[in-house]
């Protein structure tokens, strides 16, 4: 994967230490063990086998055997490995957070922290998003759920988690590829996850809108923090109309139904005054019937994702318009 400059200025130091670790182990001709096959450990295979792609990751440890919808492939065990395998050929990657019984068992086996393990997590973090809040202490980029704002969710409004998984940068690859300009708005874009997202995959023009002033203002203050230029609205994404400068519209599931047909609508109704190519990318795309039910709005591309629903949905908007007309 290509690594422009903004990535690299947000992100450098998170892959030079990945990198690092690999030339060692290289260097040393030992194989990689990922301790944990959650959302870290597949981020951490991630970083290692699709962005430095030197080396695959051996074995994977989990006590409880779980996958994330799949994506980590390979010999999976639980600990008791560590009795089987000559230790003076692997190197251990912790991507759990920080555990002293793990530690106190890694120590007994006979292995030194930074030479034959490294805590990844308490290190660089399980994800670019948890990477950029230990390193900026005042970013924020926290769950909001219905339970902690009773207020900010009602109705047909949902969950917004911040997308921080293995598979975020080949969703922007997809994007990057699609033939339209590269103006990217995020409807409901929460605390700015999915625009830093953007701007590390080189939007040339970056906004989203939300409804909450609370959350859109730990938004600017993020991007702000980040020196990522987007603008950012405050209003209700159902009514707001001035789009006409977008291209590439983004939904991870913020809104129901009705939600999903007004933003649908409105624009429909801006590549009318605007006449361009455009996509919505739609995460967990729970309401595809209403997306597609007015008859010019057609699936384009679906993308394998660790998400709720595994499948991310990419529609061309307006092409059976133009085909009708024809």
């Amino acid at each position: 994967m290509q690594i422009g400059e903004k990535r690299k200025a947000l992100m450098g130091d998170m892959y030079a230490y990945v990198s690092d670790i690999v030339t060692h182990a290289i260097q040393k001709k030992r194989k990689l063990i990922v301790w944990g096959c959650g959302k870290g450990g597949a981020f951490l295979t991630h970083l290692i086998c699709d962005i430095d792609g030197r080396i695959p990751v051996s074995y994977y440890i989990d006590e409880y055997i779980t996958l994330p919808c799949g994506y980590i492939q390979g010999n999976i065990c639980r600990s008791s490995l560590l009795w089987y395998v000559d230790l003076k050929e692997y190197i251990i990657l912790l991507t759990i957070r920080k555990d002293e019984r793990v530690e106190k068992q890694l120590a007994e086996l006979g292995c030194e922290k930074n030479r034959d393990y490294f805590d990844i997590r308490s290190e660089v973090g399980g994800s670019y998003l948890e990477h950029l809040e230990r390193k900026y202490k005042d970013v924020d980029f926290s769950y909001v759920t219905k339970e902690e704002r009773p207020d900010l969710y009602s109705g047909e409004y949902y969950e917004s988690k911040p997308f921080d998984h293995s598979s975020i940068d080949h969703v922007f690859e997809e994007i990057k590829n699609l033939p339209c300009e590269k103006s990217f708005m995020d409807i409901g874009c929460g605390k700015g996850q999915i625009l830093l997202m953007a701007v590390m995959s080189e939007m040339v023009k970056v906004g989203g809108i939300e409804w909450n002033a609370d959350i859109a203002k730990i938004c600017r203050n993020n991007m702000n923090k980040l020196d990522v230029s987007a603008d950012i609205v405050t209003g209700d994404a159902t009514e707001y109309k001035d789009i006409d400068g977008y291209s590439i519209f983004f939904l991870y599931n913020p809104f129901g139904e009705n939600g999903v047909r007004k933003v649908v609508h409105n624009i429909l109704e801006s590549r009318k005054r605007r006449n361009r190519d455009i996509f919505l990318v739609y995460g967990n795309p729970f309401y595809h019937r209403e997306v597609v039910e007015g008859g010019n709005v057609r699936l384009y591309l679906q993308v394998r994702v660790d998400l709720y629903d595994p499948l991310l949905n990419i529609y061309k908007i307006g092409e059976e318009n133009e085909q009708s007309s024809d």
